[in-house]
């Protein structure tokens, strides 16, 4: 398969708001790095410190950037190369989604579509994994 070829992945409009939701987080733990380093000693003459939350706040800003803004309610393709920080998003959104119905009753109204989510977040995971360039 070419690079013309790949296909993009797709995240459901399901999930997007879930997805939006800890991608934020993921940019904001790389902020609190960056600030962290920038106020240990001697922090300008090691700017490899740096390098992680570089990392993370580049590639996350270029999956919101994938994935818009605005919560709006449609499936949404994203390109492969953004497979990494969107499988490291995904295990946030898995966490977020057990701990809530790991503390309610499976009679909450809210519960089964918690599930239904889940479920969903772990096809496209596998999606994910098997399409995505690193």
């Amino acid at each position: 398969m070419t690079n013309d070829e790949q296909s993009s992945l797709n995240v459901p409009a399901s999930l997007i708001r879930d997805v939006r939701r800890a991608l934020y987080a993921f940019l904001d733990d790389a902020a609190k790095q960056v600030s962290a380093t920038g106020r240990r000693p001697e922090h300008e003459l090691h700017p490899e410190w740096f390098a992680a939350a570089d990392d993370h706040l580049v590639r996350g800003f270029a999956l919101l950037d994938e994935l818009g803004h605005d919560d709006g309610p449609c499936d949404t393709e994203i390109m492969p190369e953004h497979g990494r920080t969107l499988l490291e998003v995904l295990d946030q959104v898995a966490l977020l989604l057990t701990d809530w119905m790991a503390v309610h009753d499976d009679q909450d109204p809210e519960w089964n579509d918690h599930r239904d989510r889940y479920q969903l977040l772990l096809r496209v995971e596998a999606e994910v994994r098997r399409d995505a360039t690193w």
